[in-house]
């Protein structure tokens, strides 16, 4: 939170020295792919798919024509599931094992970046219009979320089928021990602006550091990258 307070004094004392502070809400969606580094001792990497949201604010400053610097403070969920599964069969006995893990953790986000923006007035597309190109770092807290694992177990033999099957719902604690509770990451994206304060996002999200405890995950280390789709709208500041 120190960093939010930081950023919010820096851009309000730029405003007053450089130009027009502006502010708004934005809201989005999170499509996830996470990738496993393996550990020495893994075996088996799991399949994964993963998606969420993403709702906050946003804040910048023009330092000069067309440069803007800024930051954003974003609750985001990322839920992922995680599949594996094994089929044997030793002596007319066939064992097929299953297991879907779910886990949906909470972060809070804060993104600081330098944006370059385009002015398309007096182009064919229309006069209200702006394109603007950003990037910058990602700092990333872990702030809880849920999870749980299903396990089923198949055997079949002698024309017979058995099905076991284990529900297992993960503590707060279990999440908090598994997620580390922060990571650097970095972005880049693209924005089209309207002059009516509307704004569509486009940004790719990448973490550098683990955000699993390694320890904890015999299927190595967990990184995310997260395409991000998000639409805000300026109710403070400029709106050219």
């Amino acid at each position: 939170m120190k960093s939010l307070f930081f950023t919010i004094a820096f851009l309000s004392i730029a405003s007053i020295s450089f130009g027009q502070l502006e502010l708004g809400p934005k809201v989005g969606y999170n499509y996830l792919f996470v990738s496993y580094s393996p550990s020495a001792s893994s075996t088996e990497t799991p399949e994964v798919s993963g998606q969420g949201f993403h709702l906050g604010a946003y804040a910048q400053i023009e330092l000069s024509d067309g440069f803007y610097v800024g930051g954003e403070l974003l609750a985001s969920l990322r839920s992922y599931n995680e599949i594996l599964g094994s089929d044997n069969t030793l002596d007319g006995i066939r064992i097929k094992n299953e297991s879907f893990t779910h886990r949906s953790p909470f972060y809070l986000d804060i993104p600081i970046f330098a944006k370059y923006s385009l002015n398309l007035s007096g182009s064919r597309y229309s006069s209200d219009k702006m394109l603007s190109f950003y990037a910058g770092p990602v700092a990333s807290l872990y702030m809880g979320g849920s999870g749980s694992t299903q396990e089923t177990v198949r055997t079949e033999a002698l024309n017979q089928t058995t099905i076991v099957q284990t529900d297992i719902d993960f503590t707060k604690t279990e999440m908090k021990e598994y997620f580390n509770s922060f990571h650097l990451g970095v972005m880049a994206g693209v924005q089209f602006s309207l002059s009516m304060g509307l704004n569509f996002d486009l940004r790719l999200n990448r973490t550098l550091m683990p955000t699993n405890s390694t320890v904890l995950d015999e299927y190595g280390k967990v990184n995310n990258t997260i395409i991000q789709l998000s639409l805000g709208y300026n109710i403070f500041g400029s709106q050219y």
